[in-house]
């Protein structure tokens, strides 16, 4: 599996105990910074799993499609800022597809609280997606 690592600046996930697990993978850490949509498109593109720290990467509407293998997995870290929406978001969504039929698709986010740092987790709901009336 290859595992992307972006904009890990101070090369820090080598040193956390966490990182001993990816040793049977293919992982890549870029310590440097690429912003130009296209450059780090095709930097992202290899990846099976993508790992983002914090709010470093932008993932802007030319970033969002995510295309993963069978098993592959990513995590998208503050969405919402990331876009260049303010952090006040109602009624957002994240939309999950797959182009293959019957695929199975699991997901789940979380809010962090401002005030406590407690997460919440929101599940995921199942079915089409339908607009607010």
């Amino acid at each position: 599996m290859n595992v992307i690592i972006p904009n890990d600046y101070q090369d820090a996930v080598r040193c956390l105990e966490c990182f001993a697990k990816l040793a049977n993978h293919s992982v890549t850490i870029f310590t440097d910074t690429v912003k130009e949509t296209d450059a780090l498109a095709e930097r992202l593109q290899s990846a099976d799993v993508l790992v983002l720290i914090r709010e470093r990467t932008r993932i802007n509407e030319a970033l969002q499609r995510v295309n993963l293998p069978p098993l592959g997995m990513t995590q998208l870290s503050r969405i919402a800022s990331a876009m260049g929406l303010s952090s006040a978001v109602t009624e957002g969504r994240l939309i999950l597809s797959s182009a293959t039929p019957g695929a199975a698709v699991a997901a789940y986010a979380s809010i962090i609280d401002n005030v406590t740092n407690d997460p919440r987790t929101l599940l995921p709901q199942s079915g089409p997606y339908e607009p607010p009336i």
